[in-house]
């Protein structure tokens, strides 16, 4: 124990059967029973005035950022609560303040982070759809102004050096053939059924994995993941997708990146209840189009 003058070690005396502490350098006196229990109170202050700055604002931030994270802004508040949070752990303020902090920022984070993505996503489809538009808008208009300029006559009088239209690379692609086999050609993406076969989830469950090649037609690198979107259905209900326990290669392409005019074999895992017939459904990611191609396999 140090003596509260000098701050020198005490040395224990004893005097008349009563223990007293000396301090060697000032030689002071002291009763141990003060001095423990001065002590003791001054740690009993410390803890009581230990601040709580940061836990609050870590706090207030998370809160904020977690209202705010339905737009998408709530992550910039949420990141400022969760720093704090984490200082305010490191040096010791107020524990549950400082994890309420920690916690709500985290949602916030999660959900904001979700949101800005998906938002993404969904943006650069529509952008996509509405160039679309927009340039087949124009090709119309200016096709049906060339095809009023003889307004006595009331009918079209095509240009005698007029050329056959030229399809476009990218224009709406057709209904497909109700042929019971998938061979979807969307514009951009070909999706192609080559083959399918009976596995195991990592948990022992049945699943059926479908095979197909999927072709990147368009001018930017992609995965089957991001273009095609693949649905199986039994007896009637969606099947969920599945963790194959044996991963093979084209399980794993399923998120790898093709160059354009690159065609690679997929394979996607889905659960399923028994052994009676699935019905694949193939349609492109993101997209508002509706058209799609399915069909009928027989798992016995």
């Amino acid at each position: 124990m140090k003596c509260p003058i000098c701050n020198n070690d005490l040395v224990v005396k004893e005097v008349e059967g009563k223990k007293y502490l000396l301090c060697g350098n000032c030689k002071k006196i002291h009763d141990p029973a003060t001095l423990i229990g001065n002590v003791n109170n001054h740690n009993n202050t410390a803890a009581e005035s230990s601040p709580m700055a940061l836990s609050i604002c870590s706090m207030i931030f998370g809160i904020v950022g977690l209202l705010l994270s339905c737009f998408g802004i709530g992550i910039f508040p949420a990141v400022i609560g969760f720093i704090l949070a984490i200082i305010a752990l490191a040096t010791h303020q107020s524990k549950g303040m400082a994890i309420a902090g920690l916690t709500t920022s985290l949602i916030g984070i999660i959900i904001a982070a979700v949101i800005l993505i998906t938002g993404t996503a969904i943006n650069s489809a529509l952008e996509e759809q509405g160039i679309v538009s927009s340039e087949t808008d124009k090709k119309k208009s200016v096709k049906k102004d060339a095809g009023n300029t003889d307004d006595l006559s009331g009918t079209e009088q095509p240009e005698s050096n007029s050329e056959p239209e030229q399809p476009e690379s990218n224009s709406e692609p057709e209904q497909p053939a109700d042929d019971n086999m998938i061979d979807f050609n969307m514009g951009k993406y070909i999706v192609k059924y080559t083959g399918h076969a009976i596995g195991s989830d990592y948990e022992g469950n049945p699943c059926l994995i479908v095979y197909y090649d999927f072709t990147n037609n368009s001018d930017e690198v992609t995965s089957a993941q991001m273009a095609a979107y693949i649905q199986v259905f039994q007896n009637g209900i969606q099947c969920e997708s599945a963790i194959f326990m044996d991963e093979n290669e084209a399980i794993r392409n399923y998120s790898t990146n093709v160059q354009p005019g690159v065609t690679i074999n997929v394979g996607e895992a889905f659960k399923i209840s028994d052994m009676s017939d699935v019905t694949i459904e193939a349609s492109e990611a993101f997209s508002f189009d509706t058209t799609k191609d399915t069909m009928v396999i027989q798992l016995q």
